[in-house]
């Protein structure tokens, strides 16, 4: 681990035990755009935005409520990184299904019990998984932790391949699903 702290330890002198101490962070770096200069026509911070319009896109902010699901899929679908891992790196290691993490109004409103299996299903595919209460989940969403492998449900059997309206980058949190107890 210390050879990966070595660019830090050259540059800054940073070790294992500072970090361990104390946060650190890269001198400079603190301020965004410190020099004023924005990847803008005008070089700017723009509120109108020409190149929006052009676009076909609103020129000014403003907030869009997010369209519901299709019929029979009425969770949205959030599968961010696990804090603990980088993509499968120890999921590959854990034997049985993935947990999902609902709401207690969520579960309540399925008629699921915490620790038993629910089936995860979206127009895509379907997975088993256990449920987990957490009231950190919106009651309109469903979340489960990307990493697990095929064997045991990965979440990739579950998301299509979607491009966002803007910038054509993934379209994350467009999925949607519905979830019902399993029998086990």
């Amino acid at each position: 681990f210390e050879a990966t702290l070595a660019p830090l330890t050259a540059a800054f002198g940073i070790d294992m035990e500072g970090l361990k101490n104390a946060p650190f962070r890269i001198p400079g770096s603190e301020i965004p755009w410190r020099d004023g200069r924005f990847a803008t026509p005008s070089g700017k911070y723009e509120l109108y935005s020409e190149t929006a319009r052009a676009d076909g896109q609103n020129p000014l902010p403003a907030f869009t409520p997010p369209e519901p699901g299709p019929p029979g899929y009425p969770l949205r679908l959030i599968t961010p990184h696990a804090r603990e891992s980088l993509h499968s790196q120890h999921f590959a290691f854990v034997d049985g299904p993935p947990v999902l993490h609902l709401n207690p109004l969520a579960i309540s409103a399925r008629g699921l019990v915490e620790g038993k299996k629910a089936m995860v299903a979206t127009e895509k595919g379907r997975i088993l998984a256990t449920v987990k209460s957490n009231r950190g989940v919106d009651p309109g969403a469903a979340m489960i932790y990307q990493g697990w492998w095929r064997k045991n449900g990965a979440v990739n059997l579950l998301v299509g391949d979607l491009l966002s309206d803007m910038g054509e980058q993934a379209a994350f949190y467009e999925c949607f699903c519905r979830v019902e107890a399993a029998s086990e």
